[in-house]
């Protein structure tokens, strides 16, 4: 099963907006005024940006690329990376590899 969000306005809401769940990979590609990926499968992708950027859940990989003025990484995956970056970036959780740009560790360790 794949999960793609594709596009992104100032408001859109439920599946549009939100990726919540997901399956063996989930895309969200573009970008909105706040931009929400929860859950996740063996592949979570997230490319592009916003004000906000918030990726909670994990699975096998998690790619952040781009990000917004604020950019939230919650959970743990295998392998997840970070690349580019806001005014802030939240790096909450780990893996077996973390990788990232300016990134902040968060509340389990800053």
């Amino acid at each position: 099963m794949q999960t793609h969000v594709v596009g992104g306005s100032m408001e859109m809401h439920m599946a549009q907006r939100h990726g919540v769940g997901g399956g063996t990979e989930t895309y969200v590609v573009g970008c909105g005024t706040e931009m929400h990926v929860m859950g996740g499968g063996e592949k979570m992708h997230v490319v592009g940006g916003g004000t906000e950027t918030h990726v909670m859940g994990g699975g096998m990989e998690i790619h952040v690329v781009g990000g917004g003025i604020e950019t939230h990484v919650v959970g743990v995956g295998t392998e997840m990376h970070v690349v580019g970056g806001g005014t802030e970036m939240h790096v909450v959780g780990g893996g077996t590899e973390t990788s990232g740009g300016r990134w902040h560790r968060g509340a389990c360790g800053e």
